[in-house]
């Protein structure tokens, strides 16, 4: 949580430096850009491990882990580099939500994708039928 206060406070100096600390120049774009600011680094907080997990950052497993990272990372690049425009400070939000929802929502393991129908071991798992149940 410290992590997430602590980048939050950078990118908020960040976005408030591309404005020249006048708030009034474009209003919508410095809230969208700190939300940005904001839920990109909650996400990137969740790569810190936890007191009494070790120092090893929690990366998640399979190349699709990365993705939650690379969203909050493209996110705030995006809304600092780009024009100080409405849309801009939209679609940086847009990929810093979806980065948050994305590490949120992510599997602690690696497990197999399984197709309806099939078992873990990919073999095809017995047809269940509400008839089949024996009160």
């Amino acid at each position: 949580m410290v992590a997430a206060v602590v980048a939050s406070a950078a990118l908020a100096w960040l976005v408030l430096s591309r404005t020249g600390g006048n708030v009034g120049i474009a209003p919508a774009w410095t809230a969208l850009s700190l939300t940005t600011g904001t839920l990109a680094a909650l996400a990137l907080s969740t790569f810190i491990p936890m007191p009494g997990q070790g120092a090893s950052l929690d990366l998640g497993c399979g190349p699709c882990a990365a993705a939650g990272g690379l969203m909050a990372i493209g996110s705030v690049w995006y809304v600092l580099s780009e024009a100080v425009e409405t849309g801009t400070g939209l679609l940086g939000l847009a990929l810093a939500g979806a980065s948050f929802v994305h590490r949120l929502s992510q599997p602690a393991t690696c497990t197999p994708n399984v197709a309806p129908g099939l078992s873990a071991s990919l073999e095809p798992a017995a047809p269940h039928h509400p008839t089949d149940q024996k009160d």
